[in-house]
C-alpha cells in the first residue's frame, strides 16, 4: 500500500476546499431583472471596455435586458451611485443627501487677517 506524498495530500485538499466555496464574482445583485432601469444622462461618460458595456443601457427598460446587454452588477451599482442611472424608481441617492448647512463666517488665520476682520466689523 502506497502513501500519498505530503503534495498529493495538499492538491486533494485544495481541490476540496475550492469545491466546497461557492464561486462568487463581481458584486453581488441589488436589484431584480424587472426592475425598470432609465439612464438619466445623454452621454456616455466612460471608455474602454466599461463604455462598451454602458452601451448596453440603450433600449433597456428593465434590469434583466440591461444585463442581457452586457452590463453587469458592478456596472449597474456604480452607475446608479453615479447617477447615471435611475432603477425602480430610484432617482439619484447623490442629489437625495441632505444639504451641508450654510457656512458661519470663517475666522482669519493669521494675525494680518484678525486686525483687519476687527477693522471690518468695527467700521
Amino acid at each position: 500500500m502506497a502513501t500519498a506524498t505530503r503534495e498529493q495530500e495538499d492538491t486533494k485538499v485544495a481541490k476540496a476546499k475550492k469545491e466546497e466555496a461557492p464561486a462568487k464574482r463581481g458584486r453581488e445583485p441589488k436589484w431584480t431583472d424587472n426592475a425598470k432601469i432609465k439612464v438619466l444622462i445623454k452621454e456616455n461618460p466612460k471608455r474602454g471596455a466599461s463604455a462598451e458595456r454602458f452601451e448596453g443601457y440603450k433600449g433597456a427598460k428593465t434590469v434583466g435586458q440591461a444585463r442581457a446587454n452586457g452590463v453587469t452588477n458592478g456596472d449597474l451599482a456604480w452607475d446608479f451611485e453615479r447617477g447615471y442611472v435611475a432603477i425602480d424608481g430610484d432617482s439619484n441617492p447623490l442629489k437625495e443627501r441632505k444639504a451641508p448647512a450654510e457656512k458661519t463666517e470663517a475666522k482669519p488665520k493669521t494675525k494680518a487677517k484678525k486686525k483687519a476682520a476687527k477693522k471690518k466689523k468695527a467700521a
